[in-house]
């Protein structure tokens, strides 16, 4: 993903971790990184300009991170914007009230560098499913693999060796000798999970490098543990108040050591368990409102249709043709609602990762031709030319393809329901089947995408129809190609007001 191309707002009340981590960013290849050091500053920005992404931490002066998310949220013009949280704690409900007031991602700090991109790529994705699976699988692996890690810095190496012996059976132990090269740890991708810490050293002393460490997102919660000779009550002070969470004197008592380093542990695990604990809030929630969404947008065309079907049979005017006709609509919808049923337990299997994807062949023509019917009837007031080209399968071209029929119907009666609602009255709606390898199916109408939602016509709730659309139609049909592994893409003509969307078979 070129990442060049989007602007990312960066909200935080400490100057230089907004320095550190727009460095980050722009490392990484984020094109524009802008800057506000509270939440109504960042509002009076958005105001006037546009971004693609915030990023916010959760306490600062004025407006802290949940008063400006809910009031993006509550923004007409600004409530499209993925939001990321940074809090460097958070309690279980804290982050249902983030969840509810429509955070995007959050991220318990310390965060690494990896963690900060792939969380912004995937938010600036519009978090695809794709995406989301495969930060899953790498996050259940990481986390099997992951052992605690402890960072030693002293200059002395039979402290270093005396202290890696003691520790290296339960932990992943480092070892440096000088504070620089702390530094360059603590601040880099893989920061470890604490670090006992010599106070006197050549170079820079361990009151220096805690110093340094606290005024860097990657090293700023990370506990660390002096390791002094210094027994005066003033040393001791000065390393608390730096920063520091406990200290040993030297000469090193083993059992003290390992059990305070223990206890530590034991918080750090609870610490990075919240961002598993948000991750898995935010995902049930997403699943049951995706599945829940989804299904309820689908369902309102086949029992809109039904409805009108069945008043249309209590007229007694009726000829046998039209009569059978009715019942032959009656036996599609009553179909399309089995359908949607069987699509309820997939979509449930998709969103969780536990889809198996079992392609079949089948006549896609078919499938296209049942929907463009139905659609004829339920847009029957708006006197809309509703076809299929070509309109009949001829046996020496069949249209055969290998996907899942039941996620193939739900696929093109949203593009086609969503086609037929953005055309105007007495236009026209085309569905193209090509005769071309591979196969491809063109979905057109009258009317071209307006150009403030065309880099998100997929996302969920993007729609310019708000009295007849949900804004669900192509984020559902997105969401069912991606499983299947089919390529669909949407293209504007401006010049002859067309919409046109293509979904390519393998």
């Amino acid at each position: 993903m070129d990442l060049n191309k989007y602007t990312v707002l960066l909200v935080d009340d400490m100057d230089v971790i907004r320095r550190i981590t727009s460095d980050q960013l722009r490392r990484f290849g984020v094109g524009n990184v802008k800057q506000a050091d509270n939440g109504m500053q960042a509002l009076a920005y958005l105001r006037e300009r546009q971004v693609d992404l915030i990023i916010s931490d959760w306490e600062m002066p004025k407006m802290d991170g949940l008063e400006l998310l809910k009031a993006i949220r509550s923004n007409p013009k600004l409530k499209h914007i993925p939001f990321i949280m940074t809090p460097a704690d958070a309690e279980r409900e804290q982050m249902v009230m983030a969840i509810k007031a429509g955070v995007t991602d959050l991220m318990i700090k310390p965060f690494t560098v990896g963690m900060l991109r792939q969380r912004v790529t995937s938010a600036l994705k519009g978090g695809r499913l794709t995406d989301r699976l495969a930060a899953a699988k790498d996050n259940e692996t990481n986390s099997k693999k992951a052992r605690q890690s402890v960072l030693v810095v002293d200059d002395s190496s039979d402290n270093l060796t005396l202290i890696g012996g003691l520790l290296k059976q339960d932990y992943d132990v480092k070892l440096v000798k000088s504070g620089e090269k702390a530094l360059a740890i603590v601040q880099g991708d893989m920061p470890p999970d604490l670090v006992l810490l010599d106070v006197m050293m050549p170079g820079l002393s361990g009151f220096e490098v805690i110093e340094k460490m606290r005024t860097h997102p990657q090293s700023q919660h990370i506990p660390v543990i002096f390791i002094t000779a210094l027994t005066d009550m003033e040393s001791n002070l000065q390393g608390l108040k730096g920063g520091a969470v406990d200290y040993v004197t030297k000469p090193i008592q083993p059992e003290l050591l390992k059990l305070r380093i223990a206890n530590l542990m034991r918080y750090m695990a609870r610490h990075k368990s919240l961002q598993a604990d948000y991750d898995d809030l935010k995902e049930k929630q997403r699943l049951q409102e995706s599945v829940e969404t989804i299904l309820n947008n689908d369902l309102k065309g086949p029992i809109g249709a039904l409805i009108a079907t069945v008043k249309a049979m209590h007229n007694e005017h009726l000829t046998p043709k039209e009569s059978k006709y009715n019942l032959e609509q009656l036996d599609n919808l009553t179909q399309q609602l089995s359908y949607m049923v069987t699509l309820s337990s997939e979509l449930i299997k998709i969103e969780t990762g536990r889809f198996v994807h079992q392609p079949q062949a089948f006549s896609i023509h078919d499938t296209l031709k049942r929907i463009v019917t139905l659609m004829q009837k339920t847009f029957a007031e708006k006197n809309q030319v509703i076809f299929l080209e070509p309109f009949e399968e001829e046996p020496e071209h069949p249209f055969t393809v290998n996907a899942d029929p039941i996620l193939c119907y739900s696929l093109f009666f949203n593009l086609i329901k969503n086609a037929c609602e953005a055309a105007p009255d007495k236009t026209r709606v085309s569905i193209t089947l090509s005769l071309t390898t591979p196969l491809s199916v063109k979905v057109q109408n009258i009317g071209a995408v307006d150009s403030t939602i065309r880099n998100r016509f997929w996302d969920k709730g993007v729609t310019t129809h708000t009295a007849t659309g949900a804004g669900l139609g192509t984020y559902s049909a997105k969401l069912l190609a991606e499983v299947q592994g089919l390529d669909i893409d949407m293209q504007v003509n401006d010049e002859k007001n067309l919409t046109n969307v293509t979904v390519t078979f393998e």
